[in-house]
């Protein structure tokens, strides 16, 4: 009698997506993909309005997203008695089982401060990891190799040294830099919003930013054009298309991400050193890494990243609001025939 709607939301630095997805018995019967301008890590109230309506028309409807929460991860087995060598304490966090080997974690404060900003589109049913996400995006390519995985996002970046026995590592950082922050919320909207205005930067730290980027920019050659044909190819399924970054904001667009593979690397840098050096991981040494792209990493960025590292790199592009989409079908399918609990 009625339809299935499942939502999956994804907000992603200055971007909100949302993907509806429209089912009845089984079939599809729409797919539609929507973008929304938002402040860093917020829900723009366009969106909450557009969820709030689709509540209302269709009884069954679905909302599923992806935590950004710090405080989150994924460890190297499935024992509770285990979590406290990790410096985790069990009793802080849900977490879930994967493949039977290793677990996938979220504190209950990040919990709660996702459902708080969920309250105004009348909550959220699913909560994904990013490391279950990730697993998700790569399990049919697992094989015997260790490689590190890496599911990269504008504003964050989840790391897993896997293979197809399991996890060995995990770690998960945060990349949107104060810069990015302070220069994202104009002043009007900010007052209106009940805050006080942020700060503009200091020139002292501009100069610091550009002559480290200028540094940067003489050892690989200047910034390639961004690379259209890396973008997530179901983003075209928009029935409006979305407009086009002009030539200052294509410049900008390649910067930041420049400045994001900096922080990329240093993360990549320090746990690689992690990995081998503490005790607590059954380190091997690996010599690929495999990016999962979720919005298009300039040609620039990868150029950098791969010249840095000196590893060889491979990316593979990966559609978030399509995958929340598919991981919520499936848990309530599953939930449907039993459930089986978090």
């Amino acid at each position: 009698m009625f339809s299935t709607l499942i939502i999956g939301v994804n907000v992603d630095s200055r971007n909100c997506y949302t993907r509806v997805l429209t089912l009845k018995k089984g079939k599809i019967l729409h797919d539609e993909l929507k973008e929304f301008r938002t402040v860093p890590g917020d829900i723009p109230i366009e969106a909450a309005k557009f969820i709030r309506k689709l509540r209302k028309k269709h009884p069954f409807t679905y909302v599923a997203t992806l935590s950004h929460s710090i405080h989150q991860g994924a460890i190297d087995t499935i024992r509770a008695d285990e979590y406290l060598k990790f410096g985790i304490r069990s009793n802080e966090v849900r977490s879930v089982i994967v493949q039977e080997a290793w677990s996938a974690y979220i504190s209950r404060e990040g919990i709660a401060e996702t459902r708080g900003k969920f309250a105004k589109s009348q909550g959220v049913d699913f909560l994904f990891s990013p490391f279950a996400l990730l697993y998700e995006g790569i399990k049919g390519r697992l094989d015997e190799k260790k490689r590190l995985y890496a599911l990269q996002q504008q504003s964050d970046l989840a790391l897993a040294i896997m293979n197809a026995k399991g996890l060995y590592f995990g770690g998960f950082f945060i990349l949107e830099s104060e810069m990015e922050a302070s220069t994202e919320k104009k002043p009007e909207e900010e007052m209106a919003l009940g805050e006080t205005p942020l700060e503009p930067a200091s020139p002292a730290k501009i100069t610091e930013a550009l002559s480290a980027l200028d540094n940067e920019l003489e050892e690989i050659g200047e910034l390639e054009e961004l690379d259209d044909s890396v973008m997530i190819e179901d983003f075209e399924e928009h029935e409006a298309p979305l407009p086009k970054h002009n030539e200052k904001g294509e410049e900008r667009s390649a910067l930041d991400d420049f400045a994001r593979a900096i922080s990329v690397a240093k993360f990549i840098k320090d746990s690689l050193s992690e990995f081998y050096k503490n005790e607590v991981y059954r380190s091997d040494f690996i010599d690929e890494i495999v990016i999962l792209d979720t919005y298009g990493i300039s040609s620039g960025a990868l150029t950098y990243l791969k010249n840095t590292l000196l590893i060889d790199i491979k990316t593979h592009a990966l559609d978030v609001t399509s995958s929340l989409v598919k991981m919520a079908e499936l848990e309530i399918k599953e939930r449907e025939g039993g459930a089986r609990g978090i």
